[in-house]
């Protein structure tokens, strides 16, 4: 019984410090931008190090970097827990110093269809789609309309100021596609190596990490998993590319253990 109540106290503390957190970071924007350059700043660091100390490091070759068809990934996850993308994505890289590539065999039924849906019924891609499509201005898309709602009801994030820097966020993806529809699908060594760390987010200046590329998952039959990288997923689709860059975080020890009899015989 003592240990209940010990549990349920901390559980308490750390609750009021929680919402003390997102208080001050949904009320002081110069403490967010401060976090958030902090982190920046860690990540630069972060890849110096390993392009002096990796020897690969300056290839553009990687393990986990495959080439697909945009049209081959039809699917996604159906779950909300954004576990996996903080730990793998965010975190592992960070100390990854002589290995970044990194693939994390994931067994259970997470690739199985009934846990699937279809990326293209996804909120984010029909918006993708009316406006560089159909021609329908951003303001009358669903993906505008959660934006202004999640600032307007003071989002923890406050990822923008006031509704300009909305709409510069949205000049910022007219801006993406037509640079990916000219020049092509780059990756983000590519990138960083011809424009440097940082790009114009329309709010402001945004981290390219070397990292950061659209990443899928492996399922047991092969097939190939959307996880993150909507945005860039959704303008190749639209534009028909036929081949980009993708990074593995996930395989099924299944299609592993197909590949390598595959090998040996």
């Amino acid at each position: 019984m003592l240990c209940i109540n010990i549990l349920e106290m901390i559980k308490q503390i750390l609750t009021k410090v929680i919402n003390k957190l997102k208080e001050i970071l949904r009320t002081h924007p110069n403490v967010r931008k401060l976090i958030q350059k902090i982190v920046d700043t860690i990540w630069i660091i972060n890849f110096k190090i390993k392009n002096l100390i990796t020897s690969n490091s300056h290839s553009e070759k990687s393990s986990n970097i495959i080439y697909v068809n945009p049209k081959k990934i039809k699917f996604e996850i159906m779950h909300s827990k954004p576990h996996w993308r903080f730990t793998l994505k965010q975190l592992k890289p960070l100390f990854q110093i002589g290995n970044r590539d990194f693939i994390e065999y994931m067994d259970g039924d997470w690739d199985l269809k009934e846990n699937l849906k279809q990326f293209k019924n996804s909120m984010k891609y029909k918006s993708f789609y009316q406006h560089f499509v159909e021609n329908v201005a951003w303001e009358d898309t669903e993906y505008y309309e959660l934006e202004k709602i999640g600032y307007l009801q003071g989002n923890v994030l406050m990822e923008y100021e006031n509704i300009a820097e909305l709409n510069k966020r949205f000049e910022y993806l007219d801006n993406l596609y037509s640079k990916i529809k000219q020049q092509g699908y780059k990756t983000q060594r590519k990138l960083i190596k011809t424009h440097g760390f940082f790009a114009d987010y329309g709010r402001g200046s945004n981290l390219r990490r070397v990292d950061d590329e659209i990443t899928v998952a492996i399922g047991r039959d092969g097939n190939i998993i959307f996880l993150d990288g909507r945005h860039r997923l959704a303008i190749t689709k639209i534009l028909g590319l036929d081949r980009i860059p993708v990074k593995v975080l996930i395989c099924h020890p299944r299609w592993r253990e197909y590949i390598k009899k595959r090998k040996e015989n």
